[in-house]
């Protein structure tokens, strides 16, 4: 749901922790494929995945602190607030 997702970023933001949508439309509804004909798909998994994905940090640099830190501050997120 947008805006669940939306509020997560903004919770995480809060506590200092970066999130990125990075498709926020689905491939199938750009300009370039609407011209290639596909305009017309259905495709309601990437429609949903734009619509809900939100990413979090995630390298080879993380130390277990900050993956505990961003992890408890997932699970500290009330979806119903």
């Amino acid at each position: 749901v947008p805006a669940v997702r939306d509020r997560l970023a903004r919770h995480l933001a809060g506590l200092g922790i970066g999130t990125r949508v990075y498709y926020p439309s689905p491939i199938h509804t750009s300009p370039l494929y609407r011209r290639l004909g596909f305009g017309d798909a259905r495709c309601p998994e990437a429609d949903r995945a734009a619509q809900e994905v939100l990413s979090i940090p995630v390298h080879p640099a993380l130390g277990e602190e900050e993956i505990h830190r961003i992890v408890g501050a997932v699970r500290g997120f009330n979806p119903g607030q």
